[in-house]
């Protein structure tokens, strides 16, 4: 919100990009001045470097605390929103530290490994920070009976009952034929009925059953057919929540590497110092 206006998902994703190109402009505007000679190139081991490194780690233990935070929830450390915010922006921010402490060189096998890591770890940021923006709005506007998405298997038993029912008062060998081989597994997830996740297969068989039916079967065909239409919708939706959540797997991971190897070379490179 900005003086109590939506912002939408367009101006969101503009804003990540806006903060990601100032987050480089330290970056280019020293690399350009050090090739007109204007001012030194940086050396990670001058006192420059080593200052700029040592805010780059602390910057960086900061941004892994965002998730132990959890564990002392207790302790009044302020709102998660506040702590994402910050963790954004210090993201951000942590990119010209560590690339001006660099110098601008891979230096040896550790410094470029940890580096590599580190840019991976920003643009996994990054790009899972886009995709939080963007399917929040897409789930909503496409799912209207969104549940939640770990209950999605419990939340449609009630539905299969009512599928059930129907069945029963149909009370048709031709529909109790389709439901037992087609749509009562569908409903539950396996996969002999997962013709019916295309919409366009669900609507022909559906179009099918209406010519051998009864008349007085239609109400309960076509509630037969929103249910089926409400567990696509359903698996849509898991399909959607596995993308929003997916690049943690990633960014988790290399976040941990990259603190490790940073720790290794802050070590290794305080041993040189001294």
């Amino acid at each position: 919100m900005l003086l109590g206006r939506p912002v939408s998902v367009r101006q969101r994703l503009l804003r990540v990009a806006f903060g990601t190109m100032l987050a480089c402009v330290p970056i280019v505007v020293w690399y350009g001045l050090a090739t007109l000679g204007t001012v030194p190139w940086p050396a990670a081991s001058g006192p420059l470097g080593v200052g700029l490194g040592l805010a780059g780690a602390a910057i960086i233990f900061f941004e892994m605390a965002l998730a132990p935070r959890k564990w002392f929830r207790g302790w009044r450390l302020g709102k998660a929103k506040t702590w994402m915010r910050l963790h954004i922006l210090f993201g951000l921010v942590v990119l010209p530290v560590i690339v001006i402490h660099s110098g601008f060189a891979w230096g040896g096998t550790l410094s470029t490994a940890t580096m590599i890591v580190f840019l991976l770890v920003i643009a996994s940021g990054i790009y899972g920070l886009a995709l939080q923006q963007w399917l929040p709005k897409k789930i909503f506007d496409e799912i209207p009976s969104e549940t939640i998405a770990s209950q999605i298997d419990f939340a449609i038993q009630k539905p299969l009952l009512e599928a059930q029912g129907i069945r029963d008062r149909v009370d048709d060998d031709r529909l109790t034929e389709f439901f037992n081989s087609t749509l009562g597994p569908y409903l539950n997830g396996e996969r002999r009925g997962r013709v019916l996740a295309s919409a366009t297969e669900s609507e022909r068989l559906f179009a099918r059953l209406r010519t051998v039916l009864p008349a007085a079967a239609e109400p309960g065909l076509r509630h037969l057919e929103e249910i089926a239409a409400l567990r696509r919708s359903w698996d849509r939706q898991d399909v959607l929540n596995w993308w929003l959540h997916s690049w943690l797997a990633l960014h988790v991971p290399l976040s941990v590497l990259m603190t490790g190897l940073m720790v290794i070379h802050a070590i290794l490179a305080m041993r040189w110092w001294y």
